[in-house]
Formats: C-alpha cells, sequence, structure tokens
C-alpha cells in the first residue's frame, strides 16, 4: 500500500481515468478514504486506489501553519533604515554620478579623502541651519547632501579598516 506525504506529486484518477494532478498541500484520514488538498480550493475525497503516486517529495515539506524560522538573528536589519532617506540619497548619488562622470568600476568619491567629506558635510548641514533648505546647484536638500557626504566618509573609514 502506497502513503502518500505533503509535497508528493499525485494524479486523481476519477472512473479509470486522470481527473486532477498537483502537489499534496494537506492531508487528513487515514486509509482507506482520506482527504488530499492539493492547492486552491480543490479538496478531493479519495481511497488510495483513487490517488497515483507522480513523484515523492524531495524535500522536507512546507506545512500551512507551522512558525516561520528564519536564522537571520546576527544580520544586518535593512528594514530599520528608513525608505526616504535611501530614496533622497540615491536621488544625490545620481546627481553626482551624472556631475562627475561616474564610472561605477572606479567611482570618484572613492579618491576623496575623508576629512574633504567632511568638511562639505558640514558646508551643508550649516547651509540648513542657516535656513537655506534646497542647494542652489543641485537643488537637493542640504540635509540630504550632508548625508551623502557622511556616506562617502564612512564608506572611506570602513574601506581602511579592511
Amino acid at each position: 500500500m502506497t502513503s502518500f506525504k505533503v509535497g508528493d506529486l499525485v494524479r486523481i484518477i476519477d472512473d479509470g481515468r486522470p481527473k486532477r494532478t498537483g502537489v499534496i498541500r494537506e492531508i487528513d484520514g487515514e486509509a482507506p478514504e482520506l482527504l488530499i488538498h492539493i492547492g486552491g480550493d480543490d479538496l478531493w475525497w479519495c481511497t488510495f486506489g483513487e490517488v497515483e503516486l507522480i513523484k515523492a517529495a524531495t524535500e522536507p515539506p512546507i506545512v500551512v501553519g507551522t512558525p516561520f524560522k528564519k536564522h537571520d538573528s546576527n544580520k544586518p536589519r535593512f528594514s530599520l533604515v528608513p525608505q526616504e532617506a535611501l530614496d533622497e540619497l540615491i536621488k544625490a548619488l545620481e546627481y553626482g554620478a551624472q556631475k562627475y562622470d561616474e564610472d561605477p568600476q572606479d567611482p570618484n568619491w572613492a579618491k576623496g579623502e575623508t576629512p574633504r567629506y567632511l568638511d562639505a558635510a558640514m558646508r551643508h548641514i550649516m547651509a540648513y541651519r542657516r535656513g537655506e533648505i534646497i542647494d542652489p546647484e543641485s537643488q537637493i536638500a542640504h540635509l540630504t547632501l550632508a548625508m551623502t557626504n557622511l556616506t562617502f566618509a564612512v564608506a572611506l573609514n570602513a574601506r581602511a579598516k579592511c
């Protein structure tokens, strides 16, 4: 007698003809009668003789209702970074890439020095503190440009530690 498990690919036979093929998502009951759920809203009452095994599951099944597990507790949580800040940073990076004819293989910012980026960041912060919200040259917010310069300084610092 064949036994079936969640994840098996089966064909349901009705009156000797194939009726439905699918992967078993749920099994309820035991021989000789069982309820097989093969996806969607299709539930089938079957006897073992009405179910033909096409391919046994090769991996452990994903059972609906089991708790989600992901071993990522020591990995960076990018969801903590505000999306709006990333959007603004990318806007400034795209502006700079065009302005300085950026080569992704040899980025211009990587040739800079931390003190120059810190100076530039402070100039943008001071302009913002004086009430100038938008940089007149780039039309990008001064705080965004400060963040961009600080990003470069942090990246250079991180690379120096490697």
